[in-house]
C-alpha cells in the first residue's frame, strides 16, 4: 500500500499546504510585492496539487494491478481498468469526478492549464510599454483567471479528503 506514489501524493499534498499557508500569511510591507508573491505561492499551490492528482491516480493505478508505466491523466486510468477488466468504487467515483466539468477537480486542472498560457492584456497608453513597470491586471471572471488563495485552500482539502477516503477503501483490497 505504501509505494513510492503513496510516498510522492503526501508530499505534493505537504508542498501545496506550505504554499496555502505562506500566501496566507500578511503580505511584505510593499504591497505590489505582497501581491507578486500571493500570486506566484497560490501558483505553486496550484502546481503541487496537480502533481498530487498525477501521484495519486498513479497509486491507485498500483494498488489495482494497472500499473506500469505511470498513467497521465484519469482517462487513462479508466481505460487501463476496461481493458484489464477491473472495477472498483473508487475507480468510478475517479472517473466521476474527472469527467465533471463543474467539479472542483476540474476546476484544477483548468486553473492548471491556464497557469501554462501568456495573458493577453492590451497595452495602454502610458504603461511604458512591454517593459513597462505596471502589472497586467486579469478579469478574475476569465475561463482560465488564476484561482484566489481561499480556492486554493478548497482545493486542498477536497483533494485530502478524497485521498484519505479513498485510501481507506484500497486498505480492503
Amino acid at each position: 500500500m505504501n509505494g513510492p506514489w503513496f510516498s510522492r501524493c503526501g508530499e505534493k499534498l505537504n508542498f501545496a499546504r506550505v504554499a496555502v499557508d505562506a500566501a496566507a500569511a500578511d503580505p511584505a510591507a510593499d504591497p505590489l510585492r505582497g501581491a507578486v508573491r500571493r500570486a506566484a505561492l497560490v501558483e505553486a499551490a496550484v502546481y503541487h496539487l496537480q502533481g498530487a492528482w498525477h501521484a495519486f491516480l498513479n497509486e491507485v493505478a498500483e494498488n489495482t494491478g494497472l500499473g506500469g508505466n505511470p498513467v497521465a491523466d484519469a482517462a487513462e486510468l479508466g481505460a487501463r481498468a476496461a481493458a484489464a477488466g477491473v472495477d472498483s468504487e473508487s475507480l468510478r467515483e475517479i472517473a466521476g469526478l474527472a469527467g465533471a466539468p463543474e467539479s472542483w477537480l476540474c476546476a484544477l486542472e483548468r486553473a492548471w492549464q491556464g497557469s501554462w498560457r501568456p495573458r493577453a492584456v492590451p497595452p495602454r497608453a502610458g504603461d511604458g510599454g512591454p517593459g513597462g513597470t505596471l502589472l497586467a491586471v486579469e478579469s478574475a471572471d476569465a475561463p482560465d483567471a488564476a484561482p484566489d488563495l481561499a480556492t486554493c485552500a478548497r482545493w486542498l482539502e477536497e483533494m485530502r479528503r478524497l485521498v484519505e477516503r479513498l485510501r481507506e477503501g484500497m486498505e480492503e483490497w
